[in-house]
């Protein structure tokens, strides 16, 4: 559960229901966190600060970041610039931005 003050709403989360670490393809490795459920747009702010706890924690154990491999870089770039044509968002950065970010 995650409770946020100082005038910021935010839905509770149902919380995370585990934590593993994985491998890259090149045998380093890296934390993946699994929520109980999926991320509603009410829970974005309460969950991005789970994922940057386990970022921070990650990082101070010394473990590695994930690497994308860009068949899953590409299939995001596709899936971000579809949202956007159906949802529309405030900002779309464009696809050579989008590559970037992940």
């Amino acid at each position: 559960m995650a409770v946020l003050n100082d005038g910021v709403t935010a839905a509770s989360i149902e919380g995370i229901d585990r934590v593993e670490l994985r491998e890259n393809d090149d045998g380093s490795e890296f934390v993946t966190v699994h929520y109980a459920r999926p991320i509603r747009l009410a829970d974005g702010t309460a969950q991005a600060l789970s994922v940057l706890v386990a970022d921070y924690t990650r990082s101070i154990l010394g473990l590695g970041e994930y690497k994308a491999r860009q068949d899953e870089i590409e299939r995001y770039v596709e899936e971000i610039s579809f949202y956007d044509l159906r949802n529309g968002l405030q900002y779309m950065p464009t696809d050579k931005e989008n590559r970037f970010i992940t």
